[in-house]
């Protein structure tokens, strides 16, 4: 039986950005999102405007670069303190 595809396109081409600005460590324009996501500017300038609305990036207003947001660090540290990660050093008991 084949596997159903129940993705969201949009929602994936967010987390894209999302990754996208994640990976490569630096302030990006729109024009070089759109280019390295593979969407048009337009759409990337909606989605981009979204994910700022939720405060998952952020644009500097005085040339116009995206990076993430506070809600994206936020969610990861949700994530690792949901997880209960040792702090460097600790369960080392005895090592």
């Amino acid at each position: 039986m084949a596997k159903r595809n129940y993705s969201v396109d949009v929602v994936l081409k967010a987390l894209d950005l999302l990754e996208t600005l994640a990976g490569v460590g630096r302030e990006l324009t729109l024009d070089n999102l759109a280019a390295l996501v593979g969407l048009s500017r337009n759409r990337t300038a909606r989605l981009l405007e979204t994910l700022e609305e939720k405060g998952m990036v952020e644009r500097e207003s005085y040339g116009g670069f995206y990076r993430l947001g506070l809600t994206s660090v936020e969610l990861a540290q949700r994530l690792l303190h949901s997880r209960s990660i040792p702090a460097r050093g600790e369960g080392m008991a005895g090592c």
